[in-house]
């Protein structure tokens, strides 16, 4: 269980949650999923939630409980506080643009962000017994009804919806296209989607055939040709042939991204590897982030402690950002560190949040 949690993680580009983090009212605070998005950033102001752009001007006002990030030209804004188990709804959720015009109006318990013109909207069931997931429009039409316990994004014009026990895949008209029979499913990518069978992890096509047959204890989407697959505790890579291209070898590993992937050997100590294999760093890292626009995060003075066969993480030390040879290019200072997105990334410089820009300097500090 452990290891299929790292593999997620890593698999998210070691960035956690779905929605934007909320904070006690204080001061000025920014927190985002995957940095900037098309432009806007959330940032916290006096307690509310709005967003800057690239220069920390403020273009969104901030009056929301809750923000998400902007996909597809929307994203998810909350009016009152997310539910609490069994109490029922205590806000709702709509969706602005990027004028901060709202589109749909706050009316759902919550939702999800646009993909393909579909966002997952969660409410209570018909008979008000339980909460289930549907489907909406741009408009916010209820396209496919409230019906599934879980569901994702749709990704290459499917999405995975659990029903009962078990999972399977609808199109954007809400028909079922591969039947409900995995006990795990993750998303389409590069046309193929990672299943649990039993207690071993397949590949299956868009029309469900299984083209790589289970035999994995874990499994990650594939990108860029290559996805994360574990025999035992090993890590390692395979290719659309299901064969093993790098082998298993690995404590942990990360996404191929710009051409990389993250390898964590068991040492504890995390680098960079090629799509051969060949390491192009040295692992000399406590802590990592996959490449974006040419740079990566990377931590040194995070501890590895082992007990028994486990190495359990104690963060701390310093965050920098490497380039594809090594170099580092900003240098090691900051208590937290994102990846880049639209040339911007956010950092902690002491107890303070800021976005800096690929020269490292400071563009934007939280007052």
């Amino acid at each position: 269980m452990q290891h299929r949690i790292c593999l997620l993680f890593l698999m998210a580009g070691v960035v956690t949650g779905g929605c934007v983090s909320r904070e006690p009212p204080r001061t000025v605070r920014i927190f985002y999923h995957r940095g900037f998005s098309e432009g806007l950033g959330p940032a916290l102001i006096r307690g509310k939630w709005g967003f800057i752009d690239h220069t920390g001007k403020v273009v969104i006002e901030a009056k929301y409980n809750q923000v998400g990030y902007f996909h597809e030209g929307l994203a998810k804004v909350r009016l009152g506080d997310m539910p609490k188990p069994k109490r029922g709804p205590s806000g709702v959720a709509g969706y602005i643009d990027q004028t901060g015009k709202m589109i749909i109006k706050p009316r759902f318990i919550d939702g999800g962000i646009f993909s393909h013109s579909r966002a997952r909207f969660f409410a209570l069931s018909r008979r008000g017994r339980g909460w289930q997931w549907g489907f909406i429009d741009r408009t916010g039409f209820p396209v496919i009804s409230r019906q599934y316990s879980k569901a994702m994004p749709f990704s290459e014009g499917l999405a995975n919806v659990k029903r009962g026990s078990y999972w399977g895949y609808i199109n954007s008209l809400g028909k079922s296209v591969i039947k409900s029979q995995f006990v795990l499913a993750q998303p389409f990518s590069q046309g193929l989607a990672a299943v649990l069978v039993g207690r071993k992890w397949g590949y299956i096509d868009q029309s469900g055939k299984m083209l790589i047959q289970p035999a994995f204890h874990l499994a990650g989407p594939f990108r860029e040709g290559l996805a994360v697959a574990v025999r035992g505790r090993h890590y390692g890579y395979i290719g659309m042939d299901g064969e093993y291209t790098i082998k298993p070898r690995y404590m942990n590993a990360g996404n191929f991204t710009e051409g990389l992937a993250a390898v964590q050997y068991y040492n504890g100590k995390w680098g960079f590897i090629d799509k051969h294999g060949k390491n192009v760093t040295r692992p000399d890292y406590d802590r990592v982030k996959s490449f974006s626009e040419g740079l990566a995060p990377v931590n040194t003075g995070s501890r590895w402690l082992r007990r028994g066969a486990r190495l359990t993480l104690r963060p701390g030390g310093k965050w920098g950002y490497i380039d594809k040879s090594g170099k580092m290019i900003i240098k090691k200072k900051f208590r937290e560190a994102s990846r880049f997105t639209g040339g911007i990334a956010r950092v902690k410089i002491g107890v303070r949040f800021a976005y800096i820009n690929k020269q490292g300097k400071v563009i934007w500090k939280e007052k």
